[in-house]
């Protein structure tokens, strides 16, 4: 899946920890088969609730907004707190994988309330080392260039001890 985001985020968010939060998303619908999987995601931000429209159930203002046409949202980027920036990320993405019958606000508030602290703890982890995991990929990439008869297997890989903690 490929993002593209358009216009200024808040100071308090990095572009990282955006396309972390779309992905832990997209991971955790993908992962309990709830997901329609959008090629590209495009996230445009805006610098005025006015350009979001009206609240189709409040009648109050928006904070953002979900498009299935085009697998694309807008986000309101004058949000104050970083938590409420990143509920609003988690909401609209939930709304490009999931497609309930009938209303589609509460099931979706629902699920961002219920999923917001393990999508945030998976976000964390890709957040965190992605310019040293980028030079790993790219490492990879220059360094072992390999003919099928010089392949070989790096027992590094067993050194790893980390598990999963069961369900």
């Amino acid at each position: 899946m490929k993002i593209t985001i358009k216009g200024k985020l808040p100071e308090y968010i990095k572009k990282e920890e955006v396309r972390a939060i779309i992905y832990a998303t997209q991971s955790v619908c993908d992962y309990h088969n709830k997901s329609r999987s959008p090629d590209t995601v495009k996230i445009k931000l805006v610098n005025t609730v006015k350009e979001l429209g009206k609240n189709d159930i409040t009648g109050g203002n928006n904070w953002g907004w979900a498009r299935w046409s085009d697998d694309s949202m807008a986000v309101y980027n004058g949000i104050k707190e970083k938590s409420g920036f990143i509920t609003v990320l988690i909401h609209e993405m939930l709304h490009l994988c999931i497609r309930h019958k009938g209303g589609q606000e509460r099931p979706t508030s629902t699920l961002t309330a219920r999923l917001h602290p393990i999508i945030v703890d998976i976000a964390k982890s890709l957040a965190k080392g992605t310019y040293k995991r980028a030079a790993w990929f790219a490492h990879c990439k220059i360094s072992y260039k390999r003919t099928n008869d010089d392949d070989s297997y790096n027992d590094e890989q067993w050194d790893n001890d980390n598990e999963t903690q069961g369900t």
